[in-house]
């Protein structure tokens, strides 16, 4: 038979701490009661610092017989007699692995989770234990205590933040023809261990991070299960189906514990909430239908990789959620988040400081002018919490709750722990709970009782003991004006604050008919349509101050609304036009004197012959100072260059710019054909003003020109596009572009 003494431990190859330290099993048994037989004494360094020692065993049944082995366990009988010790065992289903292997599955109890608001500012080198994080000034800022994890594709770090000292900044990013100023929140972390790695963080730019570093939130894994043994608070006999421990949990790595004093801190936070339009009281399930919509300029959306395909749309005011006309086929279904159908367009929405954060899978070049219902927002405290008590009986994954009054948009906070760590779930907009599983979903449902109730789905069970504890703001109390305000009610649209030289401001409205009025430094002069708007613009805050919208001499409330503005980077800053008629030698080659302007930024717009859905069509094409073609147009139509080559950027082959001689050589169509897709697409077309548009280059060098916007396609014909050869004349126009900052 076999007995408890058949039973025996045995080392493995290397009995040490060592990252090659345990490996496969010999033959040296560890011997019962023997001293230090598989742990070394604790050393004075290890007591007052802290240490993690792991040890590799063995399980062998050694006989000389043939009986049947059914099986036996392992445990841990008692604790050590020091409580600042700890032992537990795991099982990591290995027989060759080493110590290093194993500490990775130790570590594993967090994985990587969704990615952070703040980004690496800057660059990091290995050894260093003060990070540098950048964010928005309303952000939340790295939280002590908390792990991240650095990822920049090739190496891989988790980070245990120890303090964190924020500071506002005013960082400067180049605009093409000048610099415009971004506040921003700069936060300086400890780390508790150093930088294993180099990390290229990000430059600044006002769309956030354009680096290959990420950095991620963690959430619990439980990758390894650990075993042990812990001592009963209350008595325990046959008849129980439950006992009670002073503890779930056992120490794994040392760690210690950190006092900071919270002097004359809110019990809760004061919150921006928006005021819908739509009463929360009243409201249930489907989205209110919003017809008085106002559009934003139209601005350039130019996702690629110097920017990581992301790129901020900015409205100047809040956003009603679910109000967002479609963009590339993407819904704004009030949740705070659109996905597209065209160029991988995604957005996550901003809803209370409307901005759109954007991003493609592609290189794109386009305008935007997004059109949504605008709403009002107001600083409320979070004055309302409920909870829920977490026992043995109620502990699960998934809970529901009912709460009166029901929640702001975004305003909403679950708040649970699990494994001793916290977790925030936040609200993105009118009805979604979460972007991470693991973390944490759920939803809101507007009962249109004055109640709403919260479903929400954890990502980890709760600890039991602990509450899950909801957090909300109510716009309970007050009403927007918005769509319902007194005609005479002055409001106000904010401009970039930052924009200097701001002008061609014009308003526009439509009620019956179309009014238009444009600002010439005193007031609003009306351009066109029967009416007018009374209305000032206040240079010193970037503001438009709206009072009233005038037609046929009644005062209205306009059906659709927009404005528009250009900035100019100071005197001497517009486009000068110059006009000359060139004929082309007997190659089609044509040369144009531009003069001093030959060493600086210019374009040259001139006539081109294309085969365009089965017609013979002159276009006007447009080309920068180095041959790259950024236009394509009839009248106000605009063609999508990148619908038509295969580059977004096509360029004349042939351009040769003389900077002795003021000339520039070039041939019209040369390096054109060649990049023209072979493929049927359809071709998006637009009807937008005859204007240039100045926006920030890729390599931020100078001044540069986008191309014109595209909006939803209209159904084209077979084929593409096919230059034709040069026309026997070519009437010019060419363009100085402004100073460099």
């Amino acid at each position: 038979m076999i007995t408890r003494n058949d039973i025996r431990l045995y080392k493995a190859q290397d009995n040490t701490d060592n990252d090659n330290g345990g490996g496969s099993m010999t033959g040296v048994e560890i011997v019962d009661g023997e001293i230090n037989n598989l742990f070394p004494d604790i050393s004075r360094i290890d007591t007052v610092n802290g240490d993690v020692a792991l040890r590799k065993m063995f399980p062998a049944v050694i006989t000389e017989n043939t009986d049947i082995y059914y099986g036996a366990h392992a445990i841990v009988r008692s604790n050590p007699a020091d409580d600042r010790v700890s032992v537990v065992l795991a099982h990591t289903n290995d027989p060759h692995d080493t110590r290093i292997q194993a500490q990775s599955r130790v570590e594993s109890y967090l994985s990587l989770s969704y990615e952070a608001i703040f980004y690496l500012y800057g660059n990091h080198v290995e050894g260093m234990k003060a990070l540098t994080f950048l964010s928005r000034p309303e952000n939340d800022s790295p939280e002590i205590g908390e792990v991240y994890v650095i990822k920049d594709g090739v190496n891989t770090q988790y980070v245990r933040v120890q303090g964190v000292d924020d500071q506002e900044v005013i960082l400067s990013h180049s605009s093409g023809s000048g610099f415009t100023d971004y506040k921003r929140k700069l936060s300086v972390v400890t780390i508790t261990q150093k930088l294993e790695y180099d990390f290229a963080g990000s430059a600044f730019n006002p769309g956030g991070n354009v680096s290959a570093v990420n950095t991620y939130h963690t959430a619990i894994a439980n990758a390894t299960k650990f075993y042990g043994t812990k001592t009963l608070t209350e008595d325990f006999t046959t008849a129980q189906t439950g006992l009670v421990i002073d503890s779930i949990h056992q120490q794994l790595v040392p760690s210690t514990l950190q006092q900071t004093p919270m002097v004359n801190k809110q019990g809760t936070p004061d919150l921006n909430v928006l005021l819908t339009a739509t009463d929360l009281n009243e409201y249930s399930n489907l989205l209110p239908t919003y017809a008085d919509k106002i559009a934003t300029p139209s601005q350039a959306w130019y996702p690629k990789p110097a920017n990581n395909y992301s790129v901020e749309l900015t409205t100047g005011m809040p956003i009603e959620p679910g109000s967002i006309a479609p963009i590339f086929g993407a819904i704004d279904d009030g949740s705070g988040v659109m996905t597209g159908t065209s160029y991988g367009f995604s957005a996550r929405i901003d809803y209370i400081n409307g901005i759109l954060y954007t991003k493609a899978t592609s290189l794109v070049s386009t305008q935007i002018a997004v059109s949504f219902t605008p709403t009002s927002i107001a600083t409320v405290p979070a004055k309302f919490t409920s909870f829920i008590d977490i026992t043995t009986l109620n502990n699960s994954l998934v809970f529901v709750k009912n709460i009166s009054p029901p929640p702001s948009p975004a305003s909403l906070r679950i708040d649970f722990r699990s494994g001793g760590k916290w977790y925030r779930i936040e609200s993105t907009g009118l009805t979604q709970l979460g972007g991470d599983p693991d973390i944490g979903v759920g939803a809101v449902a507007y009962n249109g009782d004055g109640t709403a109730t919260i479903s929400v789905t954890l990502g980890a069970e709760p600890d039991v003991g602990s509450k899950i504890i909801y957090t909300w703001a109510s716009a309970w109390g007050y009403k927007s004006l918005v769509g319902d305000y007194d005609p005479h009610e002055s409001y106000e649209i904010q401009l970039p604050l930052a924009a200097e030289n701001i002008n061609k401001i014009s308003l526009e409205f439509t009620y019956n008919a179309v009014v238009k009025a444009v600002w010439n430094g005193k007031t609003f002069t009306t351009v066109s349509g029967n009416g007018g708007i009374n209305a000032v613009f206040d240079s010193a805050t970037n503001k438009i101050i709206v009072s009233e919208f005038v037609y046929a001499g009644l005062v209205i409330i306009p059906t659709y609304f927009k404005y528009d503005y250009d900035v100019d980077a100071g005197a001497g800053s517009e486009y000068t036009p110059q006009t000359t008629t060139n004929v082309p030698d007997g190659s089609g080659v044509v040369t144009v004197l531009v003069g001093a302007m030959a060493s600086g930024d210019f374009y040259i717009s001139y006539p081109v012959v294309m085969d365009y859905l089965g017609a013979s069509t002159t276009f006007t094409a447009m080309v920068n100072n180095v041959g790259q073609l950024f236009s394509l147009s009839q009248g106000s139509t605009y063609i999508s260059l990148a619908s038509v080559f295969s580059s977004p950027t096509p360029t004349l082959s042939n351009w040769v710019v003389n900077t002795g001689a003021g000339t520039v050589v070039f041939h019209p169509t040369d390096g054109l054909s060649s990049g023209i897709k072979t493929t049927t697409v359809t071709t998006p077309v637009y009807t937008e003003p005859d204007i240039v548009v100045r926006v920030p280059p890729e390599d931020d060098s100078g001044p540069g020109i986008a191309t014109p916007p595209v909006v939803d396609p209209v159904s084209p014909g077979p084929g593409l596009p096919t230059p034709a050869p040069a026309p026997s004349k070519l009437k010019i126009q060419w363009r100085a572009a402004p100073p460099g900052p």
